[in-house]
């Protein structure tokens, strides 16, 4: 059974209402839901939302660098893979708010995923390179978001005395609610809803088509 997802804030619901209404223009989403620009998507009040054009997109982004995070030995080349994969997201010629996409892909939706993701990114690994990047302070420049740095919550640290995984915390609720924009576009473009009758009948006639196939072949 197919079930209409709801976003949980008023306002990207609003938003993407009226981007579905917003008439058709070079560089947005049509009212048909088709995609005629290239790298920009109205939003409200007449601002764009800019997509990344680079090969790799949000999604397939966050899945590499999720296998990054998952690998268990964290040799040089993995090092260096998320290392590349850090520097897509950040690099200029990007949308600032690619790095958001993401992180907010690799959440699935849920602030405690995302916590555990940005307490593995936040540590990651860089002891094959000699000039290890500040993580932390890079990602807190490009988001807009105070990351926590894990050093400054140990002995001695200037916040030894609070948690590290609840400001961890903290920002990944940060993070997604940054992100509602990203998703209203992001269903906008990708989620279709068919009915069962459409869905059968597509496969049925793709049942038929290759009884045809078939007949034509033994002919």
């Amino acid at each position: 059974k197919i079930k209409r997802i709801k976003l949980s804030r008023s306002a990207p619901k609003r938003a993407a209402v009226a981007a579905l209404r917003r008439s058709s223009t070079d560089d947005t989403i049509s009212t048909n839901g088709s995609y005629d620009g290239d790298d920009a998507t109205p939003y409200e009040n007449g601002e764009a939302y800019t997509l990344s054009s680079s090969l790799l997109g949000a999604a397939e982004a966050a899945a590499l660098m999720q296998a990054c995070l998952a690998s268990p030995l964290k040799d040089r080349q993995v090092q260096k893979n998320a290392r590349m994969l850090l520097g897509l997201c950040i690099a200029s010629w990007q949308p600032s708010t690619f790095l958001l996409e993401v992180l907010v892909e690799m959440s699935h939706g849920d602030v405690r995923v995302l916590a555990n993701v940005l307490m593995s990114l936040l540590n990651f690994r860089q002891d094959r390179f000699s000039n290890p990047l500040d993580i932390p302070s890079l990602m807190s420049s490009h988001l807009g978001i105070k990351m926590p740095t894990r050093t400054d919550y140990l002995a001695g640290g200037k916040f030894a005395s609070q948690s590290f995984y609840r400001d961890v915390h903290t920002s990944a609720m940060l993070v997604l609610a940054a992100g509602h924009r990203y998703l209203a576009v992001r269903n906008h473009l990708q989620v279709v809803y068919h009915g069962p009758g459409a869905i059968m009948a597509s496969v049925q006639a793709k049942g038929e088509e290759g009884e045809n196939s078939k007949d034509e072949l033994e002919r």
